[in-house]
């Protein structure tokens, strides 16, 4: 039998947690040159703004289609962005903390992934955990 392995929501979660400026200069699509499941249309914020509801609905989608194949799947939850570990977002506009967007789509992961009947790779929860015992300069 088949192995599937998937692994995505890192971009996803970056598009959630940057300011909309920053988001359009990095992932919305230059008409012509770039384009594909990952890059964003210039009509995001409407169409289809990255938020967990709508990586949930996706993720569930990817599910499936590959399920179909007859394949066993393992789905694995998105890694961390960077070392930090704060849940609480900078006092900034337009900003959503890195760490709880990733601990969210994590559980996610887990809710699709059992629910379809695929094993779950605890990336997330074991990077989270080698970065709790990494030695830090004070």
């Amino acid at each position: 039998a088949q192995l599937v392995i998937i692994l995505v929501g890192t971009g996803d979660a970056m598009a959630m947690c940057g300011p909309e400026i920053w988001v359009d200069d990095t992932w919305v699509v230059d008409t012509g040159t770039r384009g594909g499941p990952a890059w964003l249309p210039e009509d995001w914020r409407t169409a289809c703004r990255p938020s967990l509801s709508l990586y949930e609905k996706s993720l569930a989608s990817l599910i499936k289609k590959h399920k179909r194949t007859g394949a066993r799947l393992a789905v694995a939850t998105p890694p961390p962005l960077g070392e930090g570990t704060e849940v609480h977002a900078p006092r900034l506009a337009g900003y959503r903390s890195p760490h709880r967007t990733l601990h969210d789509m994590a559980r996610i992961v887990r809710r699709v992934a059992t629910a379809e009947g695929c094993d779950v790779i605890p990336l997330f929860e074991c990077a989270v955990y080698s970065l709790s015992k990494l030695s830090r300069p004070t």
